[in-house]
């Protein structure tokens, strides 16, 4: 069984002797995912105690752990007691790694569903120059300062990506380094592969020099992003490029899409569209929606009541003033996201 189960790199394993087995041996024990219990002398006995015991393992664990026998699988006896025990398979002891990968695998799959996986908000320009990157920016550094929790910022414009810029940071990685490591992340190597910004931000974004790559990369956004979720309680995209079939991975995990527009013609026509395609090619819902109206002012010809019947079923409008240049947040969009994630 050690043999075979040293084939799977992302697994960890350790073998005990059952002879020796008593219950209290286990409590400095992280609970695992299974357990194989080779039947011989006195096994389901050893196996009845150690379902009997109350310890720190079995009391603080929020782990399903599963009971595997193997053994010879022409001895009835056997078979009967392992379902007395409430085992969940029996496998031959002459069991090859293919004849265990279903069960490892369906482990593996359980394990990933039941992760608790942080938000996701993406802010989407309907027109270039609405004021998406900027207020993604903010908002993830307002965050990142104030609110005491671990914060990502992905800048996913493959081309002309200016995230960096802004915040003066020169990165050693990229994204393209994440997702050529996507499947040995674990939560040290992440941190290692991210940059950081003084206000407690993390950043990935694409490389300038490879426009070729970063597109390659790009189609494969979806194995890097539940790793990125489980990491990191907010993870805020920028999407200032607009919509693309590339990072419809994105589109459909995001906990709320945000559409920043302005007010004029354009912006606004593109934002119906834009509504329209999210809507029936993505089969994003309207609420989890919302439009961000930048550098809103009273005197201009299109007003608020227009654009509001313009987005008939998007749940919520949120005004943004220019100030000074900048445009400032409205306390209660940034309350919103904030309690999305207890809501």
């Amino acid at each position: 069984m050690m043999n075979e189960l040293s084939q799977c790199n992302s697994l960890n394993f350790e073998a005990i002797s059952l002879h020796g087995v008593v219950a209290d041996s286990f409590k400095h024990f992280t609970p695992p995912d299974l357990i194989f219990v080779e039947t011989g002398p006195n096994w389901a006995q050893k196996v009845v105690e150690l379902q009997n015991y109350d310890g720190p393992m079995i009391e603080d664990s929020e782990v399903s752990t599963s009971l595997i026998i193997f053994g010879d699988e022409s001895d009835n006896g056997a078979l009967k007691i392992a379902l007395r025990l409430g085992a969940t398979d029996f496998i031959s002891d002459q069991a090859t790694i293919l004849d265990l990968m279903p069960l490892l695998k369906n482990v593996a799959e359980e394990k990933i569903a039941a992760r608790k996986l942080g938000q996701l908000f993406v802010f989407i320009n309907t027109k270039g120059g609405s004021g998406a990157t900027t207020i993604a920016l903010n908002t993830a550094v307002e965050v990142a300062m104030h609110h005491r929790e671990k914060v990502l910022l992905l800048d996913l414009d493959i081309h002309f990506g200016v995230v960096m810029d802004y915040l003066n940071i020169n990165p050693a990685y990229s994204i393209n380094d994440a997702i050529a490591n996507a499947s040995d992340l674990d939560e040290i190597s992440l941190h290692a592969l991210v940059s950081k910004h003084p206000s407690g931000l993390h950043v990935l974004s694409f490389k300038h020099e490879n426009h070729n790559e970063n597109f390659d990369k790009a189609m494969q956004m979806g194995k890097l992003l539940p790793t990125l979720l489980e990491y990191y309680p907010y993870v805020f995209v920028d999407l200032s490029g607009g919509v693309d079939r590339m990072f419809s991975p994105i589109l459909s995990r995001a906990s709320k899409t945000f559409l920043v527009t302005q007010q004029n013609l354009v912006a606004v026509k593109n934002m119906s569209r834009i509504l329209k395609a999210m809507t029936f090619e993505y089969g994003i819902q309207r609420d989890q929606i919302e439009i961000i109206l930048n550098r809103y002012e009273k005197r201009q010809q299109i007003r608020l009541k227009d654009i509001e019947q313009t987005i008939s079923g998007v749940p919520r409008l949120c005004c943004l003033i220019q100030r000074k240049g900048i445009p400032a947040h409205n306390a209660s969009f940034l309350n919103n996201i904030l309690s999305f994630r207890h809501t």
